[in-house]
């Protein structure tokens, strides 16, 4: 197998994450999975570390069910050892070998200086939402958590923000230093931000406060509850002065320009509505109930649970402004049945990106196209980052990566793996010309597999005790376009 210019296989690297899986904490439960996965140079080594989060779902018999208190979970830290391998770190990276708990699941975790130490600290927003009830909300409701690199090296897991059913979380540039910011369904921090046709409730921010050595009192701040982003400040990059959030609208969600004024108070200066098209239909619900609603709609086809859950930001051309990516997802119904009449029950996932400028404070949504979009899968998140190191961005999430291609690319294989009980599922991997990828070069202590893929543009099912899922992609050139692969 050969190593390209961007991608370097190396076998054998992490230890067994069978016996994390396995441990006691997670007795009895039948859905484990590693959530919000870090990988980021913890100790300043000069080699990138992990920090993976796992958690438990609910029970068959108590999906659904009023369940009270946390779901178990726990942290488990690998650090490099600088010659290529990685061993259990977390007796080194925290005050003792209990593994480190928090209150709930993760829902987004991001990592920034908190402290201007020049260490990472990690913000994770953290609730109950494990395959429980959502009513009460109270129940899904918990404490998110801090990571903070402390003066010996070690970290501290720090309790942050008030019980809520957190969906969100940011570090934010703020006029006192770094922010973290915090959204949630269960409770606002008190606030409206309005404008004419959309509102925002105020989500809590917090920045962390040297001299005391804890975090300041809260700070009302547009986090919105499903997502935002901050828009890089190009003029002073310390100070963030514009974030885009989902805002409630009548009926429909839209999205929110916020500004920071020179009394560092935030205002809504500029909304958009994504969908501006209604339709009145024939409709019958999951429950059977018949009559006539008024849907949103794209292109006069209905769609329902329109919304956004993930953002971000990108320049798209090298040193251009700063735009706004927002992922949104809902469930369309693409046609009526024989009677008429539209059904719920025949709702199929629907997802697209969605870009905007915010220039002159004004969000106006861009005309970009992705040639080959799959806008028929529910993905929920994405990241923006450089994947072949030429200075573009590309947008990555959980089955779909958005390549803005250079002039000249190797046309070659990669191939994406989901592993069953590892849990990683965005390993890309270079193939040779033979097409052809030795499973165990890569998964230990199995029987060894050798696939050969013929042809492209093709996914193969595996039935076997280590691999579930293979696709393969070929990749073309395409001159200033998005090319989905």
């Amino acid at each position: 197998m050969k190593t390209s210019d961007v991608f370097e296989k190396t076998n054998n690297v992490l230890p067994s994450l069978v016996p994390y899986y396995q441990w006691d904490g997670f007795a009895g439960r039948e859905s484990i999975s590693s959530i919000n996965n870090i990988f980021a140079d913890l100790n300043l080594d000069g080699f990138a570390d992990f920090i993976f989060h796992f958690t438990a779902g609910q029970n068959q018999e108590n999906q659904g069910a009023v369940i009270v208190g946390p779901s178990p979970n726990r942290l488990v830290v690998l650090l490099s050892d600088g010659i290529g391998g990685y061993f259990d770190g977390n007796g080194t990276l925290f005050s003792s070998e209990e593994p480190v708990v928090f209150e709930g699941g993760s829902r987004k975790v991001v990592i920034g200086d908190l402290n201007n130490d020049n260490f990472p600290d990690v913000l994770y927003a953290v609730n109950r939402e494990d395959g429980r009830s959502g009513q009460p909300s109270s129940t899904n409701a918990s404490f998110s958590a801090v990571l903070m690199s402390q003066p010996n090296g070690q970290y501290q897991y720090i309790k942050v923000g008030v019980e809520n059913w957190y969906h969100s979380a940011g570090i934010i540039n703020g006029s006192s230093g770094p922010e973290i910011w915090l959204g949630g369904y269960h409770t606002s921090s008190g606030i409206i931000y309005r404008d004419a046709a959309t509102n925002l409730a105020s989500g809590f921010g917090y920045f962390f406060d040297t001299v005391e050595n804890g975090f300041s009192s809260v700070i009302q701040v547009p986090a919105a509850k499903n997502t935002f982003t901050p828009i890089p400040n190009k003029n002073n990059p310390s100070l963030t002065q514009q974030v885009v959030a989902t805002v409630d609208a009548s009926g429909t969600s839209a999205l929110g320009l916020f500004f920071k004024d020179e009394s560092s108070d935030w205002n809504i200066v500029s909304s958009y509505l994504p969908i501006q098209t209604r339709v009145t239909v024939p409709f019958v619900s999951h429950s059977g109930n018949e009559g006539t609603s008024t849907l949103s709609s794209i292109d006069g086809i209905p769609i329902t649970g329109y919304g956004h859950s993930a953002s971000g930001t990108m320049e798209l051309f090298p040193n251009s402004s700063p735009v706004a990516i927002f992922k949104a997802n809902g469930v369309i119904i693409r046609s009526p049945r024989e009677d008429g009449a539209y059904y719920e029950n025949d709702g199929q996932a629907f997802s697209t990106f969605e870009f905007y400028s915010t220039a002159d404070n004004v969000l106006t949504p861009l005309s970009i196209s992705i040639l080959g979009e799959d806008q028929q899968k529910n993905i929920n998140f994405f990241e923006c980052i450089d994947l072949t190191n030429d200075n573009l961005l590309d947008i990555k999430n959980n089955e779909i990566t958005v390549k803005r291609p250079p002039q000249h690319i190797n046309l070659e294989y990669k191939i994406h793996i989901t592993h069953k009980y590892n849990n990683f599922s965005h390993i890309f991997i270079p193939i040779g010309e033979n097409n052809t990828l030795n499973l165990n070069s890569f998964i230990k202590d199995k029987e060894p597999y050798k696939i050969t893929v013929y042809g492209f543009d093709a996914e193969t099912k595996i039935k076997s005790n280590t691999l579930d899922y293979l696709s393969l992609w070929r990749i073309s050139p395409i001159s200033n376009k998005y090319l989905m692969r």
